[in-house]
């Protein structure tokens, strides 16, 4: 063979692997979550995070998602909206693999912008309503072992609030007039999971009674620089604040998921899928982190 097709047959091949890993091979973080405020019948409880699935795909039937979050072993999972895209609103893809999910724990999820943007929002609610998952959408429900109880509250993206909305107007009245009932009604005696797609909105939203934030959104940055970090998010713009990891604003911490899938850039570089694995543990504030 010619040494010149050779190298280029290399190379088409090094880029389609380095493609495949980098969008297709999902990592597992895994952080714990220390604070005397989470109940003893909590300790050891396991949170699995996933966000910004957008209609994406792993291996047939999912299988290779399937696979990474149920050797987790989870007792609750959280979504933190993007389930659908609203450029290829898969809904059956989206409601399956929220079917997938329910049969490994129990399902709580809020919506993201692009539920909020898709014209397919209503089929895809009426979807929902018919699994066992609980949408929260400014609203929040207890969750009791052995008669102790942690609070699990989540929130509307400000999407949904119209549909002229833009990145200017989240921060609006309208936004906090939605959200203010049941945020500033949280009991700061219990510990509160949040459950809010934009994690720029941390510390805006930090004024409120919740223990840990998790959010998605970011994307990680799409494109991430070694010893820089995440390239770009929406909202955030060009070298974001927020797109992955653990943040901490005095007692409240935010946790946000690298997500699973694409939306408008179709790849990712230096940032694989992520799902993330949070472990509850009652005793003295700390965070520990392992990848």
């Amino acid at each position: 063979m010619n040494i010149r097709w050779f190298i280029i047959l290399f190379l088409i091949a090094s880029f389609s692997l380095f493609f495949y890993t980098q969008n297709k091979w999902i990592s597992v973080t895994h952080f714990t979550h220390s604070s005397p405020s989470i109940p003893e019948a909590f300790h050891g409880f396991k949170i699995l995070h996933l966000s910004d699935f957008h209609n994406t795909s792993f291996g047939q039937d999912n299988k290779q998602l399937m696979s990474k979050v149920s050797d987790s072993n989870p007792d609750i999972i959280f979504i933190t909206g993007d389930t659908i895209d609203r450029r290829r609103p898969n809904i059956e893809r989206a409601l399956q693999f929220l079917r997938d999910m329910e049969e490994i724990a129990p399902v709580y999820m809020v919506l993201g912008n692009h539920e909020g943007w898709s014209n397919k929002l209503p089929e895809f609610l009426e979807g929902i309503d018919k699994t066992s998952v609980t949408l929260l959408r400014n609203d929040s429900r207890p969750l009791e072992i052995e008669g102790e109880s942690i609070v699990i509250a989540g929130i509307d993206d400000p999407s949904l609030l119209k549909p002229e909305f833009s990145k200017k107007h989240w921060r609006k009245q309208t936004y906090k007039t939605s959200i203010d009932p049941i945020l500033s009604n949280l009991d700061p005696e219990l510990f509160t999971v949040l459950l809010s797609h934009r994690p720029e909105s941390f510390k805006s939203l930090a004024k409120y009674d919740f223990d840990l934030m998790l959010s998605g959104h970011a994307h990680g940055g799409q494109i991430r620089l070694p010893f820089i970090g995440g390239l770009f998010s929406p909202n955030q713009g060009f070298f974001p604040e927020f797109t992955e990891g653990k943040h901490t604003v005095n007692n409240q911490t935010l946790i946000i998921s690298r997500g699973l899938g694409n939306s408008i850039f179709p790849f990712r570089i230096f940032n694989r899928p992520e799902i993330i694995v949070i472990e509850l543990e009652h005793g003295e504030t700390e965070f520990g982190e392992q990848q």
